[in-house]
Order: C-alpha cells, then sequence, then structure tokens
C-alpha cells in the first residue's frame, strides 16, 4: 500500500493501550536544576497516569534507568505498569519523534513516520529520536510507512 492511500488517525481521546514518555536527560539542553525539576514533574506524571494505562518509558542508559527506578520507588507507583525502553534517546519530545499510530483501510495498526528533525534543526542532537518509530515497529511488529518527508 502507497501512503498516498487513505490512514485514520484516531482522535488522542479515544481508547488506546498505552502512552509513550521520554525520560529528560540531556544536560545540553537542560541545566540540572531544570532536569531535577522536570524528573519530579515526570514522576508525578507517571505516578497520576499510570492507573490509567500503561507508560512505555524510554531511557538513554542503564544509569538513567537506575534512577527512574529509584525515584519512582519512592511514589505510589506500580512497576509492573511501566514499560521501560533502554534505548538511546536525544531529548523528552515523544510527542513530536515518538511513532504516530494510525489505522489503515482494514483496520490494522500502523506506524507512520514522518521523520523528526528538531523542528528544522534547532535542538541538536536529534538522530536518535528520529528512530524511535522504526524501533517500536520492529519491536512489537507493527508495520510502518515512511513519508515521502522522512530522511
Amino acid at each position: 500500500m502507497d501512503i498516498e492511500k487513505r490512514f485514520f488517525m484516531p482522535a488522542e481521546w479515544e481508547q488506546h493501550s498505552a502512552t509513550q514518555l521520554h525520560w529528560p536527560s540531556n544536560s545540553d539542553n537542560w541545566s540540572e536544576e531544570m532536569l531535577g525539576k522536570l524528573e519530579e514533574m515526570f514522576c508525578n506524571i507517571i505516578e497520576e497516569l499510570h492507573f490509567f494505562e500503561v507508560i512505555h518509558l524510554f531511557v538513554e542508559n542503564l544509569k538513567a534507568r537506575n534512577r527512574v527506578m529509584n525515584r519512582l520507588s519512592l511514589k505510589a507507583v506500580d512497576l509492573d505498569r511501566i514499560v521501560i525502553h533502554q534505548k538511546k534517546i536525544n531529548d523528552i519530545w515523544a510527542r513530536d519523534c515518538g511513532p504516530i499510530f494510525a489505522k489503515d483501510e482494514q483496520g490494522s495498526k500502523v506506524i507512520l513516520n514522518w521523520g523528526f528533525n528538531a523542528w528544522g534543526e534547532k535542538y541538536k542532537p536529534w538522530s536518535d529520536d528520529n528512530t524511535i518509530p522504526s524501533f517500536v515497529a520492529k519491536k512489537y511488529n507493527i508495520k510502518m510507512y515512511r513519508t515521502r518527508y522522512d530522511p
């Protein structure tokens, strides 16, 4: 099927199975003070959201994974509802660089990969974030379509 075929993208309020987040860790874009504040904010978001859906949390390395586990252990979080993906990431822009899930004409879930360049190369680097749609597609065996805008 060509990308020009029709796809249906469910609205954000429709039923979905999970939310994707990226743990803040880029000290090039965030000061240490801001990273600490962001981590606390992410812990609070995860603590509230995990009651309603699974969280797919991307962390850049083992050090970040251990930090997440330590921080979340201080919260009322059921860690069985958190799926941690240890994969190199560049920043917290999960909504912008993550996979765009849609349904094809048969109603099957697909990923549309538009490519990500950090809003016109404003925040370097972005190359690791740009690999997330293909990482998710491969890990969960979901068909992915690259658009003509994907580098």
